[in-house]
């Protein structure tokens, strides 16, 4: 019999270099699917928020159909470690609280969409606890009217609140109270004007669980609620400008643009707009913090009555990549409007 030909003998493995191969097109293969997958539960993310918020546009609707106006601006602040909500457009120093809190509202939604949340600071609860309808007039979702102030009796001062406790249950325009896109506050989503010692951040967040709930996006971050209560009109010609509107609310279009009012009317006129941080979870504030203008953390602090926007992008753009930074902040947001 003769031998088999050395040169026909079949092999039994792979090389290196073919396995090599193997793995590399596996890995490839992962990467494209591991984006894949991430674009996509991005997408999924942003569907979902710009569904919750065109819902809480509805719900603003329906309340205004109700009562007649938009639910004010609630103060989210602390007055003797709690929070005393307060509405802006009453205080006698208005103005100057509006620009302060740059014309937004965390708290205010829960309280007129869904009705849950405390208003009443802690020195006139004590002893009161028993009664769970004293804040809106109802336990639980759901509230009776907020009377002419808008406001359940305390507008100016929360311990005068004082709900009707029978008539017609309004709500929840919302059925938020057991979902995932409302959690309690914590003390670092109320902005730098709401400090406290390091030692007393958990105790005041352990009070906050239990007072003040907070509708939020896909990635966690509270949802801002503005009422337009910038100037639109320069002071320098009287022109219709978008020079003072609260610059992470603009529409990048415009931003970029130079502010001309053409390239977003809706903020001239809209009468409240929903605004969520979008995937990068940052809003652009109006100042930046630290050394050099460093965008790495921002403060929402509000620009001088006398400031313009574009005055802000000029002093960010003295600091390499901090104008990059802040446009792409506000490219991500997500605005929604009547």
């Amino acid at each position: 019999m003769p031998l088999p030909d050395p040169t026909t003998r079949r092999r039994t493995g792979f090389t290196l270099v073919e396995l090599l191969v193997v793995i590399g097109i596996i890995a490839l293969l992962a990467g494209i699917t591991l984006v894949a997958t991430t674009r996509a539960f991005r997408s999924a993310e942003v569907s979902s928020t710009k569904f919750l918020m065109h819902s809480m546009s509805d719900a603003l609707e329906q309340f205004h159909t109700d009562f007649g106006y938009y639910p004010p601006l609630l103060r989210d602040d602390f007055n003797k470690e709690m929070p005393e909500r307060t509405v802006l457009e009453v205080q006698d120093n208005a103005g100057e609280l509006l620009r302060q809190y740059r014309s937004f509202s965390l708290c205010s939604l829960p309280a007129y969409l869904v009705g849950v949340g405390r208003l009443e600071p802690s020195e006139t609860t004590s002893g009161a606890d028993r009664d769970p309808e004293r804040h809106d007039g109802v336990a639980g979702p759901g509230f009776r009217d907020p009377g002419s102030d808008h406001s359940w009796g305390g507008a100016r001062d929360r311990s005068k609140n004082n709900p009707k406790k029978t008539g017609r249950v309004y709500g929840p325009y919302l059925d938020l109270a057991d979902s995932d896109s409302m959690r309690a506050a914590q003390i670092a989503d109320l902005g730098s004007g709401n400090s406290a010692r390091k030692d007393d951040v958990a105790r005041i967040d352990e009070e906050l669980d239990r007072s003040m709930p907070l509708i939020v996006d896909a990635w966690g971050t509270p949802i801002r609620y503005y009422a337009p209560t910038w100037p639109i009109k320069s002071p320098l010609n009287g022109e219709t400008t978008l020079e003072y509107a609260p610059i992470e609310l603009v529409d990048y279009a415009a931003v970029t643009g130079g502010f001309k009012p053409e390239l977003d009317p809706g903020i001239t006129s809209a009468p409240y707009f929903l605004l969520s941080a979008g995937p990068n979870k940052r809003f652009a504030g109006s100042r930046p913090s630290g050394a050099g203008g460093d965008l790495s953390l921002v403060e929402f602090e509000p620009l001088s009555v006398t400031s313009t926007n574009t005055e802000l992008l000029n002093t960010v753009d003295t600091t390499p990549g901090s104008l990059r930074r802040m446009l792409g902040m506000i490219k991500d947001n997500i605005r929604e409007a009547p």
